[in-house]
């Protein structure tokens, strides 16, 4: 969670400076310096925080008792279950595997086709 909230500050970081400040002009280095640095400690205050809610929802639930079925299934629907939609996404599209072949393509990966078969990509 943490890392994507950095990514995202990066992305509207440099948003910002390149409509803003710097357009399509070389940029300076140490924009690449402070872009990172940014992100480095917004993911790692992100972390922290969510550690400490982590910590103190934990604790709260120790008082009540013995762990429950829902919460664990819960948890781990969430710990596989995520992962694994990702993953399928990724074989759906290709990036895992060869994934699904569309009617009339070949079964060969992109990569190995005969780049002369298909031209889907290619600047017209």
């Amino acid at each position: 969670m943490s890392l994507i909230a950095a990514v995202l500050a990066v992305a509207a970081g440099a948003g910002v400076l390149w409509i803003l400040v710097y357009g399509d002009d070389p940029w300076p280095p140490m924009v690449n310096t402070l872009l990172m640095a940014g992100a480095t400690a917004i993911a790692a205050a992100l972390f922290w925080a969510l550690m400490a809610f982590s910590y103190r929802t934990g604790k709260a639930y120790e008082t009540q008792g013995g762990v429950r079925r829902a919460h664990v299934l819960i948890a781990l629907a969430l710990s596989v279950g995520l992962p694994l939609l990702v993953a399928l996404h990724q074989w759906q599209v290709g990036n895992l595997g060869h994934g699904p072949v569309p009617p009339g393509n070949s079964s060969k990966p992109a990569l190995l086709r005969d780049s002369t078969q298909s031209r889907r990509w290619a600047p017209r």
